[in-house]
């Protein structure tokens, strides 16, 4: 049996009451000391975190007819700005997700920063003379969202979805630029946003390869050996890792293989489905 955490969220909700939660959740981190608490509590925190993301797409797309946020990778018109891998100039740079012209997600999360970083992500990098934690912790699946770079509103490519950063719309894989689009896997199976790992994480999207065994991007491991995920529907989970190999704590090598990896496949499950003939 998984050992797994779910908070449920009925994707029912009104606007009003969906900006009640956001409004709540958005006071409530900042006096959370995190740093103090046991890891369960952590997990609790990232868990609320992803939950007020997923709130935040939800109202995006209902101001936006339907469609979702950019997540293609690059600057402009995306749902988070910023690309903090270790070493970057945004890797502190808690700036741009309080600009909502940078980062589309910023005025349904009122501004506030701490919403974007998981507590259990410890690593740090010095700026101005002393240490500051990465300012982002979460990346959107990369079959989700629209592709920023195309005029009008059109999902994503899913590029590494085959594996060879060469995958497009249509293709094989499904993508997802808006709810309607989520026929496989249904919106309860689907994750959309998780917890990268803080040596993985650069740009503001998880790739996953659905069609080999490797690992493009990888989740985060510091929440007990597992980590955390939202998905379409509004819920979020934790998930153990059972994989010895996918445990890994300091740099990771992204584009690795993962052979026989039953962890990699759980994600490859909720990623996404072949386009039905």
């Amino acid at each position: 049996m998984k050992d797994k955490r779910t908070s449920q969220l009925s994707p029912a909700f009104t606007r009003p009451e969906l900006l009640a939660v956001i409004a709540a959740l958005a006071l409530l981190l900042p006096l959370i000391t995190a740093a103090s608490r046991p890891s369960s509590a952590k997990t609790a925190v990232c868990l609320a975190n992803l939950r007020a993301l997923t709130h935040g797409m939800a109202l995006y797309a209902e101001d936006n007819r339907g469609w979702f946020p950019g997540n293609t990778g690059v600057s402009a018109k995306e749902w988070v700005a910023g690309i903090v891998a270790l070493g970057s100039s945004d890797f502190t740079n808690t700036a741009i997700l309080r600009d909502p012209a940078k980062s589309k997600l910023t005025p349904y999360l009122r501004g506030i920063p701490t919403v974007y970083h998981c507590p259990a992500d410890r690593l740090t990098q010095r700026s101005t003379g002393q240490y500051a934690t990465q300012a982002r912790s979460y990346s959107l699946n990369a079959a989700v969202g629209t592709n920023s770079q195309k005029p009008g509103n059109v999902a994503v490519d899913g590029l590494w979805l085959n594996g060879s950063a060469s995958h497009s719309i249509g293709q094989t894989w499904l993508t997802y630029g808006r709810y309607a689009d989520m026929i496989a896997p249904t919106p309860a199976q689907l994750f959309t946003f998780i917890d990268e790992h803080p040596y993985g994480i650069n740009d503001d999207n998880f790739a996953v390869s659905a069609q080999t065994p490797q690992w493009i991007d990888w989740p985060a491991v510091h929440h007990d050996s597992g980590d955390t995920f939202a998905f379409a529907d509004g819920h979020t989970e934790y998930h153990r890792w059972h994989d010895q190999r996918t445990l890994v704590t300091a740099y990771v090598v992204l584009n690795t293989p993962a052979n026989g990896n039953q962890d990699l496949v759980w994600i490859q499950q909720r990623t996404s489905a072949r386009i039905p003939k």
